[in-house]
């Protein structure tokens, strides 16, 4: 494999350094993306002979992956009494086992074969609530990937075939949803090529595919059918969630428009706790006081694209309907307890890195640069939260190239006047509230 280039450029206008600055990117880059000096070594191996029976093998990749530093802490409860306290950690227990159970199975199935085990992601098309570069790949999804190059990395000391991770990008849900936003269909394209050229340079073609949705139709027909289906779905959970409303939740199944709703294959009643968590998302998403009707609109939106996935089976691989599901977001209050199963829920970049990884997905946050102990490595920031006076971002970029690939990746640069910030700014300087 041919080495990777680094290159680091920065607004010249407002760096008086800009030489060393580059120099010190680009010798740093390694310490956050190991992964792009040695992506040759996590290549798959498929159909060899393994040691031990398949439910061994799977035991043993299923501690590895459980046990994975990036790995989300399970949510805290907040119990009203001792009784409700020993309820919700027996309901946690149950829950454990039987996620455990679930992966278990799915890796066994692959153990048999001695092929990789396949794990899909639902991926954002573009970074969420801003447009045009602002929207590109940046260094989150760097990290992002690194992760995924970890866990194959680890599964692989008990199952050599490792993992194949299959990150499926919303095209036509991201599109459903936020059809009003100008510039989406090229801000979508810039932001899915890009994502797929860092895979390519970086190496991690043997063990990433990055994939549109709408890749797995047929052909226009069958992706005009999903659309009628989109539509389909929000009017039916627009009309559920409208009676549901004015009528309380409390007899919901004899409504006739969940009725409706679950003839669709919807199950649930959608509680307030979850019909709350979306909408506060998309409020502090937007960084505004956001109409309750129109993020309830959206909200709906996003669930008919939800209930698509089950529909069409759009996380199916190949002809396995069930590969591990991975996910970047914390499960909403509410969810039915059997999509809960069969799951890992990650941080996309290590506690170490960053403490409020527990919240964010990397395109919901804003990847830059900051110089610590003599390197420039990655922080993170929220789109709406102002830097304040302690500190200012620099537009820069890393060009990345191996052989006659070339792929270019947002990367501003972080600085500022933070020694002389109060200690507990100067320690959340770059991690401001990524809760959104």
């Amino acid at each position: 494999m041919a080495t990777l280039a680094v290159k680091y450029s920065c607004d010249g206008t407002r760096l008086r350094d800009r030489r060393r600055t580059a120099e010190l990117a680009e010798k740093s880059f390694l310490d956050y993306v190991p992964c792009a000096a040695s992506a040759a070594a996590a290549g798959t191996i498929g159909g060899c002979a393994l040691p031990g029976a398949p439910g061994e093998v799977a035991r043993a990749v299923t501690d590895i992956l459980l046990t994975f530093p990036n790995v989300r802490k399970p949510a805290h409860h907040t119990a009203r009494n001792e009784e409700e306290a020993e309820e919700l950690e027996r309901r946690d227990r149950y829950i454990a086992a039987q996620n455990r159970a679930d992966i278990e199975r799915r890796v066994a199935l692959c153990a048999q074969k001695g092929e990789p085990i396949p794990a899909a992601m639902v991926w954002s098309p573009k970074k969420h609530w801003v447009s045009g570069e602002d929207s590109a790949v940046d260094v989150a999804e760097l990290v992002a990937l690194q992760t995924f190059y970890d866990l194959n990395v680890a599964a692989k000391r008990a199952y050599p075939p490792g993992m194949h991770f299959h990150l499926r990008v919303e095209d036509i849900e991201h599109a459903f949803i936020h059809s009003q936003e100008p510039g989406l269909e090229e801000d979508m394209e810039r932001y899915i090529s890009r994502m797929s050229a860092v895979v390519e340079v970086l190496g991690l073609g043997d063990v990433i595919t990055v994939a549109r949705v709408t890749s797995l139709a047929k052909d226009d027909s069958e992706i005009n059918t999903w659309s009628s289906r989109l539509e389909q779905n929000f009017a039916a959970l627009r009309a559920y969630w409208r009676d549901s409303e004015q009528r309380g939740l409390e007899g919901y199944e004899r409504y006739e428009t969940y009725k409706a709703l679950a003839s669709l294959g919807w199950q649930g009643p959608i509680p307030r706790e979850m019909r709350d968590f979306y909408l506060a998302r998309i409020q502090r998403g937007l960084g505004q006081a956001e109409p309750v009707a129109e993020a309830a609109d959206m909200v709906m939106r996003n669930l008919a694209g939800i209930l698509l996935h089950q529909q069409e089976k759009l996380l199916r691989v190949g002809d396995n309907n069930r590969p591990i599901i991975l996910s970047f977001m914390p499960q909403p209050p509410g969810t039915l307890l059997h999509f809960m199963f069969g799951r890992l829920s990650l941080t996309f970049v290590p506690r170490r890195l960053s403490s409020s990884a527990n919240y964010a997905a990397p395109w919901s946050v804003k990847g830059c640069l900051r110089e610590r102990k003599g390197k420039l490595l990655p922080t993170f920031t929220s789109w709406h939260q102002p830097l304040g006076q302690y500190a200012e971002a620099v537009a820069g970029n890393l060009e990345l190239s191996r052989g006659g690939q070339r792929v270019t990746i947002r990367a501003d640069l972080l600085r500022g006047n933070t020694e002389q910030a109060p200690g507990q700014k100067r320690e959340r300087l770059a991690e401001l509230k990524l809760r959104s």
